[in-house]
């Protein structure tokens, strides 16, 4: 499968991998998506787009870094290794019966010597330091209360994808390709 450059790892807020794309299934925000983009995150909204906000229809926004609360969603984003951005997204109240969230990591995916795939280069993914700063914001973000959402083994079933990858299962079928967390 052809590659891109970058990699995603995702997982909802029981430890689950996901596809790196959140989607609220509270009625009043109904079809919102909040997804990794390469380093970045956009949040898709058809209901809130607008012709003159810039960006092609449904999205409405993207996101770099910073504390963004959309419509009740709110979206906590860092920049850390490997040109990456590390996030958690969550939607609604913890204790509620539709409480939801995503935690996640969009990063440059190739080793240092990009022009052989000598040890230190080539395709990587995300790696162990990466996983370890995702968990570390997410225990000094403390989102969701009392942290048992992200519990230390939350990204243990954690998955790592080539985008490209995920462009090509999406649109014509083929098996996604996912693996573990470099080591």
């Amino acid at each position: 499968m052809a590659l891109s450059n970058w990699a995603t790892l995702a997982v909802d807020h029981k430890g689950n991998a996901i596809s790196g794309v959140f989607v609220s299934k509270r009625k009043a925000l109904l079809g919102i998506r909040v997804e990794f983009y390469k380093n970045w995150i956009y949040v898709y909204d058809e209901k809130g787009w607008n012709k003159h906000s810039g960006y092609v229809k449904p999205c409405v926004m993207e996101i770099q870094e910073g504390d963004i609360n959309y419509k009740g969603i709110r979206i906590k984003a860092v920049r850390g290794p490997k040109n990456g951005i590390y996030a958690v997204v969550i939607d609604g109240w913890k204790g509620d019966r539709g409480f939801r969230a995503m935690a996640g990591i969009g990063c440059y995916g190739w080793g240092e010597n990009i022009i052989d795939d000598s040890e230190d280069g080539g395709w990587v993914g995300v790696e162990q330091e990466e996983e370890q700063f995702l968990f570390e914001q997410l225990e000094k973000w403390d989102m969701v209360g009392d942290k048992k959402e992200f519990k230390p083994n939350v990204l243990k079933k954690a998955l790592q994808f080539n985008q490209g990858n995920m462009f090509f299962s999406r649109h014509i079928g083929t098996p996604l390709g996912a693996s573990p967390v470099t080591k």
